[in-house]
C-alpha cells in the first residue's frame, strides 16, 4: 500500500524570520507572541507587509451579539405555572416522529452536515431570509396534550343473573296458575263464595248431553231446550255438556262461575228405564262399559284422587218425583246413576261446589229413550219430549219451593 507524502510547508512572507507557515488558520483563542504586540495591547504590523493603500480600508462592521436572556419576573412566574402543568410532554410517539423528520444538528443529509436551526454557525445565530423560510416545510406544530384525569375507580362486577331453568327471576311476580281440577284434590279450607251483582236476577242452571252411542238425538238435550226462560221468579240458563270424562266436569264448573246460579239440575239419557229418575247419590269410580265421545273408556278408576267415595244429591228428590207425578209424568226416586259419563258429572258437580264454598244446589235427573228413539228398538220404553219436558219444569218448581225434602217413602224392594 502506497503512502502519500506529507508535502512540507511553505515558508510565510509575512511571518518573522525564522517562523514557517502553517496550513491551519490561527484560532481566535491562540495566544499572539509577545514580539507582536504593541504597548497599547494591539498587533504590529509586520516588518514586510505592504502599506495599505489610502481610502481603501474599510471597517468590519460590529457582528451582532445575541442579547441575553432576562430572567421572568415574579408575576410572569405564577402566570405561567397553569399553562405549563396543563401542556404535556409529547408523547414517545410523537417524539420519535419528529426526530425521524429532522435531522440532528451536524448530521449529516445527502453528504452535507447541517446545523440545527438554534445552534451558532461561526459563532454567531444563523440568519433567515423570508424567502428561505417561504420553502422551507414548516412541520407540523404538536398541539399541547390535555391535563390527565385522575383515574376512576373500577366499577364492582356486576351480580349475574341466574339461568331461568335453575332458579326463577324473583324480580318478577309468579303467574298465575291455572285452576286446577276439582275431581283432583279437595282443597283444606274453601273460598269464600263472590256476591252475587246487584240488579241480575237469581237463575237457575239445567244442563243436557249431546248425542251419543250412535244416536241422533239425545232427549235431555231437547227438553232443555223446551224449557220457559223463566220459571217461579227465577232465570233458566242452559248449557250443553259433550258425553267425555273430565271435559263434562269443566263445562259445567264453567257455567257455574258464569252464571252463579242457586240452583243446579243435569239431565243424562237411561235407555231401557220406564220412569223419569231422580238420582239420590253419584259414586266415585268410572267404569265405562263402551267409549265416550273423545275415544276414552275408563274401567276402575276414581273420579278424584283422596275424595269422598260418594255424595249425595242436594236437592229434595222425595219431593220431586211426587211433583212430576202430580203432573202426570211417570217418575221415581233412583239410588244408582249408573258409572258412565252421568254418574261422573253428578259426582264432580257436587265436588266442585264442596270444594269451591259455592252454596248452590245441585243434582241429576236420568230420561228414557224418546219415542223417536225406539222405532228401530222393538220392546224399548219410551217417553214423550213433551211429556219429559212438563214433568223437569214441575222438579224445578218443586227444587225452588223445598228447602228441606218431604218426608215419604220412595224406597224398592230389589
Amino acid at each position: 500500500m502506497l503512502r502519500r507524502r506529507r508535502k512540507s510547508p511553505k515558508p510565510d512572507k509575512h511571518a518573522p524570520q525564522g517562523a514557517t507557515r502553517s496550513r491551519r488558520r490561527a484560532r481566535p483563542d491562540t495566544p499572539v507572541p509577545a514580539e507582536l504586540m504593541l504597548p497599547d495591547g494591539s498587533l504590529a504590523a509586520a516588518p514586510d507587509a505592504p502599506a495599505a493603500k489610502p481610502g481603501r480600508t474599510r471597517e468590519r462592521p460590529p457582528r451582532p451579539q445575541a442579547a441575553s436572556p432576562q430572567p421572568p419576573s415574579p408575576q410572569e412566574q405564577e402566570a405561567a405555572t397553569p399553562l405549563q402543568e396543563a401542556v404535556q410532554e409529547p408523547s414517545p410517539g410523537v417524539q420519535e416522529s419528529e426526530s425521524r423528520a429532522q435531522p440532528a444538528a451536524g448530521q449529516e443529509t445527502h453528504g452535507r452536515p447541517q446545523p440545527a436551526a438554534a445552534q451558532e454557525t461561526h459563532g454567531h445565530p444563523r440568519e433567515v431570509t423570508p424567502q428561505q423560510a417561504e420553502e422551507r416545510p414548516q412541520q407540523p406544530a404538536t398541539p399541547p396534550q390535555r391535563a390527565r384525569q385522575p383515574e376512576r375507580a373500577p366499577r364492582p362486577p356486576r351480580d349475574r343473573e341466574p339461568p331461568r331453568d335453575r332458579e326463577p327471576r324473583r324480580d318478577r311476580e309468579p303467574r298465575e296458575r291455572e285452576p286446577q281440577r276439582p275431581m283432583v284434590h279437595e282443597p283444606e279450607e274453601p273460598p269464600v263464595r263472590a256476591p252475587r251483582p246487584r240488579g241480575r236476577e237469581p237463575s237457575v242452571l239445567v244442563t243436557g248431553f249431546e248425542c251419543f252411542g250412535g244416536e241422533r238425538i239425545n232427549p235431555s238435550w231437547e227438553i232443555c231446550n223446551r224449557l220457559p226462560r223463566t220459571l217461579g221468579g227465577y232465570r233458566v240458563e242452559t248449557v250443553r255438556v259433550p258425553c267425555e270424562f273430565r271435559r263434562a266436569i269443566e263445562v259445567v264448573a264453567e257455567a257455574i262461575e258464569r252464571y252463579q246460579p242457586v240452583l243446579v239440575l243435569c239431565l243424562g239419557q237411561a235407555g231401557g228405564r220406564t220412569h223419569v229418575s231422580v238420582e239420590r247419590v253419584a259414586i266415585n269410580v268410572d267404569d265405562a262399559s263402551i267409549e265416550d265421545n273423545g275415544g276414552w273408556q275408563p274401567i276402575d278408576e276414581p273420579i278424584a284422587m283422596n275424595a269422598p267415595a260418594a255424595y249425595f244429591s242436594t236437592l229434595p228428590v222425595k219431593a220431586m218425583a211426587v211433583a212430576m207425578r202430580e203432573a202426570r209424568v211417570p217418575a221415581e226416586v233412583s239410588n244408582t246413576a249408573g258409572t258412565y259419563v252421568c254418574n261422573h258429572l253428578m259426582y264432580g258437580v257436587l265436588h266442585y261446589l264442596a270444594g269451591t264454598g259455592n252454596a248452590a244446589r245441585a243434582g241429576f235427573v236420568h230420561v228414557p229413550y224418546a219415542e223417536e228413539q225406539v222405532l228401530d228398538k222393538p220392546g224399548k220404553p219410551s217417553l214423550a219430549i213433551a211429556t219429559m219436558a212438563r214433568g223437569v219444569e214441575a222438579a224445578v218448581a218443586a227444587a225452588l219451593a223445598h228447602e228441606q225434602d218431604i218426608a215419604t217413602a220412595e224406597g224398592k224392594l230389589d
